[in-house]
């Protein structure tokens, strides 16, 4: 959801820990260190995925979830990008 805020901190992460070659297409590299994130997750278990874990959300707890995580839109998370309620709600439908 934020790589292309960084994208050059993301394809240096993907170079470096995942052995993404480097190339010039920075977009290139960080979208298969993302995909190369994700198989490691796969390979030791761990979901990828809300659904992973066994559990159907709703709409209206994904708009719980972000209320909650923002402390009812009092505060943002995130380092790479500031994200906000709007931002949370998209990122957990994503991960359905």
């Amino acid at each position: 959801y934020v790589y292309k805020e960084r994208i050059d901190r993301i394809a240096k992460f993907a170079e470096y820990v995942h052995g993404i070659p480097h190339d010039d297409d920075k977009e290139k590299m960080a979208l298969a260190g993302i995909e190369a994130m994700e198989d490691f997750y796969r390979s030791i278990d761990m979901p990828t995925s809300i659904k992973e874990l066994g559990v159907e959300v709703t709409d209206a707890q994904i708009e719980e979830l972000a209320e909650k995580c923002t402390f009812f839109g009092a505060r943002t998370v995130g380092c790479v990008k500031k994200l906000e309620k709007k931002d949370l709600i998209a990122i957990y439908t994503m991960a359905r």
